[in-house]
């Protein structure tokens, strides 16, 4: 879990980075995009060095004796109780069972999100045309530096309240000269996936999510 601390922290950081320094330069730029980054990625570590796993604690099979004095365990002790909950916790063969299907699914939908075939752009899902016509609007409009924060680019004489954090940290990403095209499909699939690594229960609501999302 402290790796997907760290990636919710980078992506929500830096684009709160990047939408004060839009606000302040009037603008995204490929300088002030990679600072929102640079920032995002120092706010991540710090979340990684200072997150946690908890350890699961056996109860006794009795109840205890006497009253005792609660202490504070050690660093080596957490380390050693978290070690083993950790390898129970992906003992489970129901587990990989999802993961297999998860991965399968995922790699299928987010891979093919939006590909080129010869002189076409392509999408896997007709369920994605609309939806993902409007976020690669919104990615090019805020790459192409408009001053933030912008009028929305599909209604005429009205401000953007669609909540478009994330197609402002894909702007982020095409502004460092990362391909949008493999900016979306990363982006999709880790942002999906970190629901996956929490518990089987949640492997299967997100498989049942990217089901729903591919099925025509």
């Amino acid at each position: 879990m402290k790796w997907v601390t760290a990636g919710v922290t980078f992506v929500n950081l830096s684009v709160v980075c990047g939408l004060l320094l839009g606000l302040a330069g009037r603008g995204l730029t490929t300088v002030s995009a990679a600072l929102a980054l640079v920032c995002g990625a120092a706010f991540a570590i710090a979340a990684l060095l200072g997150t946690r796993d908890g350890a699961v604690q056996p109860e006794p099979a009795s109840g205890p004796a006497k009253e005792q004095k609660p202490r504070k365990p050690s660093g080596s002790e957490n380390t050693k109780n978290a070690i083993p909950s950790a390898l129970m916790r992906y003992r489970s063969v129901w587990f990989w069972a999802v993961a297999v299907c998860f991965a399968a699914f995922a790699v299928r939908s987010f891979c093919w999100l939006l590909y080129i075939d010869g002189s076409e752009l392509k999408i896997q899902s007709p369920n994605n045309l609309g939806d993902l016509s409007l976020h690669l609007t919104l990615i090019k409009n805020f790459a192409n530096g408009v001053a933030l924060w912008p009028d929305n680019p599909i209604f005429v004489s009205s401000k953007l309240r669609y909540p478009a954090g994330i197609d402002l940290f894909n702007a982020l990403l095409s502004l460092v000269h990362i391909d949008l095209l493999i900016g979306l499909v990363w982006v999709g699939f880790s942002l999906h996936s970190r629901s996956f690594t929490g518990s089987t229960g949640g492997a299967a609501r997100s498989l049942l999510q990217v089901f729903c999302s591919t099925a025509v």
